[in-house]
């Protein structure tokens, strides 16, 4: 019994965290210049991360074929593949919001383009 009295107790308590970023999302306003500098500076982030993994794929083909060896350089070699593989996942990350937000503009463009907003707009 003590168990439900608890859920009882929690679910006001996220509920008023649904609602809270429901309100967030509702006081957001886009406009188009700028979702167009958005767009422009994720292609500048994307441009520059996908630079930078490029930049550690050559490093850790020279440090392959350096003269180093020894647990060190296999410590080394293990700690830039993780890093390398975290970088990836950043550049997949950059690229969806990239995408993210050239979808947004693509349908921004689309509803003002909408025969009811032009409408809409006429009766003001």
């Amino acid at each position: 019994m003590r168990k439900d009295v608890e859920k009882q107790r929690q679910e006001p308590e996220n509920e008023k965290k649904l609602q809270r970023g429901n309100d967030m999302s509702q006081n957001v306003e886009i406009t188009g210049s700028s979702l167009n500098k958005a767009i422009e500076q994720a292609k500048i982030i994307n441009r520059s991360l996908l630079d930078a993994h490029a930049s550690a794929e050559g490093f850790k083909s020279t440090l392959s074929n350096s003269q180093w060896s020894g647990k060190a350089k296999d410590e080394f070699q293990a700690f830039l593949d993780i890093l390398i593989q975290y970088h990836f996942d950043l550049c997949d990350a950059a690229d969806k919001n990239l995408k993210a937000l050239e979808n947004l503009k693509k349908h921004m463009d689309q509803l003002m383009n909408e025969h009811i907003v032009n409408e809409v707009e006429g009766i003001g």
